[in-house]
């Protein structure tokens, strides 16, 4: 008998102990960053903002005493490896924050790995001027409001393919220095390329445009993939160039055939 509930017991503490590690608050992994250890959570509920222009290891920018009216600016510098699988933050995802009291931006840079695969932000996400100095994953990513990745620095192959973008995604001035990957997304709302470079390729294989698209001054190179995108909207590409050629040359081009 007393053996019986000594099961039941252990059953039930695991049943808790499973459930729990479903809802992880966003403090904690930003604890966690702050002792340097590795973020690895897949399949939870991630409760509260994630706010990493508040962690501990922040660098005031050089400059930021040479002049009483320019912005300041802090960068605070995310040193741990972060992979986040198919999780769902309940808050925002904040990597990004302009102060405009007292003229100050402030925004993360990401030093290892970084993986937002598969997860779903139904808050903000801010990664504008954020920098990702090594891999990062936003594949099958889902994203219920604007999308902010303005001036966001990638250094190595990036991959947003399979997404969905309910709300306005911005990617204007977006540095991309290596190839991207767009296949099989949705954007429900504005997708904005405007000033964007994409010198070693991207593909929107299969993608859908239910909102307006702005390319206008984007720079596309081989190897481009435009098969089987969708236009539901207006877009513009005025002054947009494939090879350093005109763009609207290509549309003709392919038109034609």
């Amino acid at each position: 008998m007393k053996k019986t509930i000594a099961i039941i017991l252990v059953s039930m503490l695991l049943s808790v102990s499973a459930f729990a590690q479903s809802r992880v608050d966003a403090k904690d992994i930003l604890k966690s960053i702050d002792e340097g250890k590795a973020v690895n959570i897949k399949g939870a509920e991630i409760i509260g903002d994630l706010n990493l222009t508040s962690i501990q290891d922040m660098e005031p920018d050089k400059n930021n005493k040479r002049s009483r009216n320019s912005t300041k600016l802090f960068r605070y510098h995310v040193r741990s490896p972060l992979s986040l699988i198919d999780c769902t933050f309940k808050g925002d995802v904040i990597a990004y924050y302009h102060d405009d009291k007292k003229n100050e931006t402030h925004i993360a840079i990401f030093h290892d790995e970084t993986s937002f695969q598969g997860c779903e932000f139904q808050g903000i996400s801010a990664f504008k001027y954020s920098k990702f100095h090594e891999g990062a994953d936003f594949a099958k990513t889902t994203y219920h409001k604007e999308a902010l990745f303005k001036y966001t620095e990638f250094s190595t192959e990036i991959g947003f393919e399979g997404s969905t973008f309910l709300n306005d995604a911005n990617f204007k001035y977006t540095k991309f220095p290596e190839k991207v990957d767009f296949s099989d997304v949705k954007f429900h709302d504005l997708a904005n390329f405007k000033y964007t470079k994409f010198p070693r390729g991207v593909s929107f294989n299969n993608s859908a445009f239910q909102g307006n698209a702005d390319f206008k001054y984007t720079k596309f190179y081989e190897p481009f993939d435009f098969e089987g995108t969708e236009f539901e909207d207006s877009v513009d590409f005025k002054y947009t160039k494939l090879e350093g050629e005109s763009f609207t040359k290509y549309l003709l081009k392919k038109k034609n055939r």
